[in-house]
């Protein structure tokens, strides 16, 4: 199960043990990646460093910018596990602390593996960023 502590240090489930072993068996084919989007919000995840293996526990800061002029419209946050691309928006929205740019949660509890999860927003002028991130967790 994938979880996150909250801020005021209380952990949640990410995902839920039979999302994540449904995702786990899905086929994954060209049809199911989803590519990144770059027409609206910059998104960038801070911590952790994903371009190598990360141990538990980790922090997630991730924070969006928008095009000048335009600003970022978080109530179009959505948050995407797997390849299947559960829908966990509103149990991110719950536990972490959200700014006008930015996500943040301390703490993250990560089962050992590969974990893919897809962010995606939209600036003031409707236009989408999205990107995908693959967290890789060692013991």
């Amino acid at each position: 199960m994938l979880a996150f502590s909250s801020l005021a240090g209380t952990p949640w489930s990410l995902v839920s043990p039979g999302e994540d072993a449904r995702d786990r068996s899905a086929a994954r084919t060209a049809e199911t990646a989803r590519p990144d989007v770059f027409a609206g919000p910059a998104i960038e995840l801070v911590s952790p460093d994903v371009s190598r293996a990360v141990r538990n526990p980790v922090n997630v800061d991730m924070r969006f910018r928008a095009q000048p002029g335009l600003s970022v419209n978080m109530t179009t946050l959505r948050v995407r596990y797997g390849w299947l691309g559960i829908d966990i928006t509103r149990r991110v929205l719950r536990h972490a602390t959200v700014t006008h740019n930015r996500v943040f949660a301390t703490g993250v509890d990560i089962p050992t593996g590969r974990h893919r999860l897809t962010v995606s927003v939209e600036d003031s002028a409707t236009r989408l960023g999205s990107r995908t991130f693959v967290i890789s967790i060692v013991r």
